[in-house]
């Protein structure tokens, strides 16, 4: 219950950091689409917006529009203003370009969603329901 406390499950003395790396990546893009999973699921928006942060990097941009799909996924070009991009976008102006995300392979996609199961049930397994719920809309 402590603010920054958490655990890690899955590694041993075999471990490289590149599997860390791995791990912590994939995990952050499973909890962001796991929290905001109702985007899609209740069609509360026509398309997810990416924009700063990890979702510069194209695995990150690739496994979100996998996720969200059939949702289509845009990354911003201008990718470091998201902070104000939020509050122009208030007043209805649009500040910048975005480009719509290119979903991998199908087999690359299946495995992507896959993953996410298998996290969302050892989440639960950890956690319990109770755990960090997602955004309710």
């Amino acid at each position: 219950s402590a603010v920054g406390a958490g655990g890690f499950y899955g590694g041993g003395v075999a471990a490289r950091r590149e599997d860390f790396v791995r791990a912590v990546a994939l995990s952050m893009t499973y909890e962001m689409f796991r929290i905001f999973r109702q985007v899609r699921d209740q069609r509360k928006a026509d398309s997810v917006v990416l924009s700063g942060g990890a979702s510069k990097g194209a695995c990150f941009r690739k496994y979100l529009a996998t996720l969200f799909a059939p949702l289509p996924v845009y990354a911003m070009e201008e990718e470091d203003v998201a902070g104000l991009r939020g509050c122009v976008y208030a007043f209805g102006k649009q500040p910048a370009k975005a480009a719509r995300v290119a979903l991998p392979a199908r087999k690359d996609a299946e495995k992507i969603r896959e993953g996410f199961e298998v996290y969302g049930e050892l989440f639960d397994r950890v956690l319990g329901r109770e755990g960090i719920s997602p955004l309710r809309f």
